[in-house]
């Protein structure tokens, strides 16, 4: 999970400062955070219980053909889902090593955005 606003003040820092030429910025959040966390923290921020029911590998296969995703996309999102990539959990320190100041977390943008989820 990545705060908007910090992929905004990497490239800012990228594009108005020297020093910044021909490098690459892999950005990502200061935390690798579950469903069942991410889960939680909502819970924890907005101060009501917010429940998490996975849906099962053929709901969600049945889900996503429904949607149009074709099979090269479902095998993909199956493999997304078990067996990511280690970059897919790997925290980086690329917002604070940029702009000298850490990572936003999750909790941080729930509270930002709060009232999108009627709190």
């Amino acid at each position: 999970m990545v705060h908007e606003a910090d992929i905004a003040a990497v490239a800012a820092v990228a594009l108005t400062r020297d020093g910044h030429d021909g490098q690459e910025y892999w950005i990502t959040g200061p935390e690798a955070l579950t469903p069942p966390d991410k889960v939680r923290v909502l819970a924890e921020v907005l101060g009501r219980e917010v429940r998490y029911a996975e849906l099962s590998r053929d709901e969600i296969v049945a889900r996503w053909r429904r949607e149009g995703y074709s099979d090269e996309d479902v095998a993909f999102l199956l493999t997304m889902r078990t067996d990511p990539p280690e970059a897919g959990y790997t925290v980086l320190p690329t917002v604070e090593k940029v702009t000298g100041r850490p990572a936003r977390t999750f909790a941080q943008w729930v509270r930002e955005n709060a009232a999108a989820f009627g709190g």
